[in-house]
């Protein structure tokens, strides 16, 4: 089961954590607002992939926070080697049973939790 979502730069969301709440949960919100985002994001942490295909092959800046995109390229006016936004999107899952194989602290909230991190290939 799926109890937290972390995102930092991905589309709309320049930085979203979502806690889920136990059982079913249900995203309401207007027009984008980022509900289909947000399932999108955990699609893609889940299985790599977006849209139905591998997150490689889509690689766009359309993907990318353009806030975060605004602020790298205003960088690069005076650091030519500053480094371009990543992407980052972690799914953290209940502890316990089958999880725990993904259990470590390699995460944006250094917890010691079970859970997948994705960070695609920059652009």
């Amino acid at each position: 089961m799926i109890r937290k979502v972390v995102i930092r730069n991905y589309r709309k969301f320049r930085k979203l954590d979502v806690e889920m709440l136990p059982g079913t949960n249900v995203l309401v919100g207007g027009n984008d607002s980022g509900k289909s985002t947000l399932i999108e994001a955990i699609n893609l942490a889940l299985t790599g992939r977006v849209g139905g295909r591998a997150f490689a092959q889509e690689l766009s800046p359309y993907y990318v926070n353009l806030d975060a995109t605004k602020e790298y390229v205003q960088a690069l006016q005076s650091n030519p080697k500053a480094a371009p936004p990543t992407v980052i999107v972690e799914v953290y899952l209940e502890d316990g049973g089958e999880a725990e194989i993904l259990r470590g602290t390699n995460n944006l909230l250094g917890e010691d939790a079970c859970g997948i991190r994705t960070t695609p290939p920059r652009l």
